[in-house]
């Protein structure tokens, strides 16, 4: 498990969530911004959430969006890999990603 701020990161393709049983692993340098303390509550309340819904045969996973930068959380069942939910949702990626390439145009033009 790694941290990438507030979120947890798992770079390119979704990957399961922590187990119960396996040790995590140390999260990266953090930004000055986010103190140890607020890492260690997220970290926490991430392992909590996996404990409960590893209980009820579902996982969290997370991925972040190259393009946008966004952590992705995905709720999924273990046995089937139906993703249950998705925060933000596809249609909100979609729309994040057109004001990006917007934005990068624009900036573009103007220089």
């Amino acid at each position: 498990m790694q941290i990438d701020g507030l979120g947890l990161h798992a770079a390119g393709n979704v990957t399961p969530g922590v187990q119960p049983g396996s040790p995590p692993a140390s999260p990266p340098e953090a930004p000055a911004t986010v103190t140890k303390a607020t890492r260690d509550a997220v970290v926490a309340a991430v392992e909590s959430a996996n404990r409960y819904l590893h209980s009820v045969g579902q996982s969290l996973r997370f991925q972040i969006d190259e393009e946008t930068g966004k952590t992705i959380v995905r709720i999924v069942d273990e046995e089937s890999g139906e993703v249950l939910r998705q925060f933000p949702s596809d249609e909100m990626l979609a729309v994040a990603r057109g004001i990006e390439r917007a934005s990068a145009a624009f900036l573009d033009e103007s220089a």
